[in-house]
């Protein structure tokens, strides 16, 4: 029982491979599996598969830690394998905010040594995501509203809470 269990949750998409992510009305989009759990979302929808290098030559629409069932690759398939960009090797520095104290930080690889995280100022989050892992239909909630040039709710939801946010982080 065991043996069956570890086979069911083994990755099927592997690091640089290119997903397809069905959308609205036949409509597509497409990113890069990055360094577990990242995912790399190219800008662009498409009604047809469009080539590798079209899809590797559009900017990033945005970088996230998405849940391992992605990787099983049964609803977002492989279409492409490419090696990744060197910008997209690692992880990009994201933000947190403490719920309770309302304090920012910085969490990212180089902060090994603290956690993989250190306190930062409003200033220096403003404009990164959020360090939190999303589901696969979030995601394309996502991508979808971008693209109808609606708010995101998951986004609002986890937006920083001005409120919160200690002076001495304002700057």
């Amino acid at each position: 029982m065991i043996q069956k269990l570890e086979r069911s949750i083994k990755p099927n998409l592997l690091l640089g491979d290119i997903v397809e992510i069905s959308l609205m009305e036949g409509k597509f989009a497409y990113a890069q599996v990055g360094p577990s759990p990242l995912f790399i979302f190219f800008d662009g929808i498409y009604e047809n598969r469009p080539s590798l290098d079209v899809i590797l030559s559009r900017e990033i629409l945005f970088k996230l830690w998405v849940y391992s069932d992605a990787l099983k690759g049964t609803r977002w398939k492989k279409v492409y394998s490419a090696e990744l960009s060197s910008q997209n090797k690692n992880t990009p520095p994201m933000r947190k905010q403490d719920k309770v104290s309302g304090r920012l930080y910085i969490h990212h690889e180089d902060y090994r040594d603290t956690n993989y995280e250190t306190p930062a100022t409003l200033s220096e989050v403003r404009g990164m995501e959020v360090a939190a892992v999303w589901e696969m239909d979030h995601v394309e909630s996502r991508i979808k509203d971008h693209y109808l040039g609606r708010p995101n709710k998951w986004i609002a939801s986890m937006s920083i809470d001005f409120d919160k946010v200690p002076s001495d982080q304002l700057i």
